[in-house]
């Protein structure tokens, strides 16, 4: 049994630099007691394939395509009744220029080893050993980590002329494995295993995933500063960032703590219409998995470019928001550049634009240069309390008899019971009589005024009807009255003379 985290690093205030990344660490290695191990090679050597094999579950995006990972990506798995936190990393190519994204990917991977207790270093094992491999396995000897050599494509007869080439890299007798067919797969564990415990690595008992995090995705179309916002939060730029779109393809998550409650953050690829998409299938890929993300998510938090007017795209994003049932916050970011009278109109813009995100909190920020980023929190904190109202059956009949009072529904429209059925997001049944006859803008009426009577700020609430017959409803709790039909019962106790 395994959870799992998709985890991308990222950057707060640049006065807490070091204090909150070394706080990130210490949650994984301190407090869930987790080794890391990082799986690190050249591109297309199958780092994410055999990643998502010892996971047991396709987390990362796996393509023919060389540079297709790019971010770090983290996962809880289990190991012979240990569990480890694996770390996928993009491929080390070092035949670019500096400046280049294949740069950034190196400056991940070499971030992951740093903080590895154990390396993977994989390589093809039906191939000969290139200049990659070889500054590849220079970069690992500096930081002086336990590593495993692990020779990938064991299921292909080749590998045994190649195992010899191997040894050149001084780093002992590969280990055969296959990611796509599961060999070998059980001896690479028990290898890290031993190498952990002969490192006295302390390990920690299995432990469930803690159910209380605010889980919080941050959707929008491309190049808005979801990733630059992630990493404002944590102020150490270890998720990708750059004005190229596209640049993040896989959904990464983060754990975080602030003010003693927690959170897991989840970056997404940014979601551009299906047309865009026709014909790169490594991005729909992606975009799914955004999707993906936010169907599991309490908050979806909606980032778009104050400076720019809405587009199709972003309302695309918002619709998919809403049309999940989540919380949602609709967050401004690159507010440093609007005037005041800027900002209020692109206020009225999304009000007039967005009439079904009416319920949604609005914040500007601004990722470089942190205003308002940790305001968030607080509003997820307000949204999750929210989602998990519940309301009294009772006290909800009596004010929705009342509101039916204040505007009849459509006639031969019968009301008779209305209960809550769940929350996150709160859900309710109105039991009537045909519910064929419920028309789309009373059910508007009726969201607005639970809303207006018990808020539900940031969440959406989910209105549903059925017919009395095909259920019928109980009504022990509730009795007639001269007040409403479903008023309050009067004490039967006499009073005391």
């Amino acid at each position: 049994m395994f959870f799992l985290y998709y985890i991308k690093f990222s950057a707060f205030f640049k006065a807490f630099s070091c204090k909150i990344h070394k706080k990130v660490v210490d949650f994984i290695k301190n407090i869930f007691m987790y080794p890391i191990c990082a799986i690190v090679g050249r591109p297309n050597t199958g780092k994410s394939t055999l990643f998502n094999r010892l996971v047991r579950k396709r987390l990362a995006i796996t393509s023919e395509l060389a540079g297709t990972t790019r971010d770090r990506i983290f996962a809880l798995a289990d190991f012979h009744e240990r569990q480890v936190m694996l770390v996928d990393t993009g491929g080390l190519d070092f035949g670019y220029d500096l400046e280049s994204m294949e740069d950034n990917i190196i400056k991940q991977s070499q971030t992951a080893v740093d903080e590895a207790d154990i390396i993977i270093f994989l390589v093809d094992g039906t191939s000969e050993l290139t200049s990659d491999d070889y500054k590849a396995c220079e970069l690992i000897r500096k930081s002086q980590k336990p590593v495993l050599l692990v020779a990938n494509k064991a299921d292909r007869a080749r590998i045994d002329n190649n195992l010899h080439i191997f040894y050149e890299l001084g780093l002992g007798e590969p280990v055969k494995v296959s990611g796509i067919l599961n060999i070998g797969i059980d001896n690479l564990k028990s290898k890290v295993l031993e190498i952990l415990v002969d490192s006295n690595f302390k390990f920690t008992s299995k432990r469930e995933e803690d159910d209380d995090r605010i889980k919080v995705s941050f959707l929008g179309k491309p190049n808005v500063g979801k990733s630059s916002l992630l990493n404002c939060v944590f102020n150490d730029e270890k998720v990708m960032v750059s004005s190229t779109p596209g640049t993040t393809r896989d959904s990464v998550s983060l754990p975080f703590e602030y003010n003693d409650n927690q959170y897991l953050l989840t970056d997404t690829a940014g979601i551009r219409r299906s047309g865009k998409l026709r014909f790169d299938k490594l991005e729909k890929y992606s975009v799914m998995r955004s999707l993906q993300s936010l169907e599991s998510s309490d908050v979806g938090l909606l980032v778009m470019d104050a400076t720019e007017k809405l587009s199709k795209q972003d309302m695309r994003v918002a619709e998919f928001i809403s049309e999940a049932k989540t919380g949602v916050i609709i967050v401004l970011n690159k507010a440093d550049l609007l005037t005041p009278e800027e900002k209020n109109a692109k206020v009225n813009e999304i009000h007039y634009k967005m009439p079904f995100l009416h319920y949604a909190p609005l914040i500007f920020t601004s990722a470089k240069t942190g205003t308002n980023v940790m305001q968030l929190f607080p509003l997820l904190d307000d949204i999750s309390v929210e989602r998990k109202k519940e309301i009294n059956t009772r006290e909800l009949n009596y004010y929705v008899d009342i509101c039916l009072d204040k505007h009849q529904p459509k006639p031969g429209l019968k009301f008779k019971l209305v209960k809550q059925v769940a929350t996150n997001p709160p859900t309710f049944v109105f039991f009537v009589n045909d519910k064929s006859l419920v028309h789309f803008s009373y059910k508007r009426y009726l969201d607005n005024k639970l809303r207006e009577k018990y808020g539900f700020i940031g969440t959406a609430i989910d209105i549903n009807f059925r017919d009395s017959k095909a259920k019928p409803p109980k009504f022990k709790t509730l009795t007639r009255g001269k007040k409403g039909k479903f008023a309050p019962k009067k004490s039967k106790k006499k009073p005391k003379k």
